[in-house]
């Protein structure tokens, strides 16, 4: 039996993470840990729910592919130089098509990956058991 996301706890944990997000970026006090990899981890769980958002019938599984492999594609393609592209790098759609490539930033999406297919299977999307 497939199990229907629902729209708004979607939309909230994207909510949750853009704030975090954000507030990780921020120049109040913040772990300098967190502050060089979590935006990275949310990236990619923002992905994740993003389309789960737009896809509520998705597998999680597929969802957990599609956000990984979308997010190496951005980190990637951050390798390819042109002046459209370095452009687009020092306006604000560097948050989103980023500005340089770094190996450590896959790490974080795997762990980003990871996290948002465990909060949609472990705990939010759960379906509850129906008592007899």
């Amino acid at each position: 039996m497939k199990v229907k996301r629902k729209r708004t706890w979607c939309l909230v944990v994207v909510f949750c993470i853009v704030i975090v997000g954000l507030y990780s970026r921020s120049t109040y006090p913040f772990p300098m840990f967190l502050k060089a990899y979590l935006g990275d981890v949310l990236w990619t769980s923002m992905v994740y729910f993003l389309l789960v958002l737009c896809f509520p019938n998705v597998k999680a599984s597929t969802a957990f592919i599609i956000a990984l492999l979308g997010s190496f594609f951005v980190e990637f393609s951050q390798l390819i130089s042109n002046p459209t592209l370095d452009y687009l790098r020092t306006t604000f759609l560097r948050y989103i098509i980023g500005q340089g490539f770094v190996w450590s930033d896959l790490i974080c999406y795997c762990v980003g990956a990871i996290f948002a297919y465990i909060l949609d299977v472990q705990w939010i999307f759960k379906e509850k058991k129906k008592r007899p």
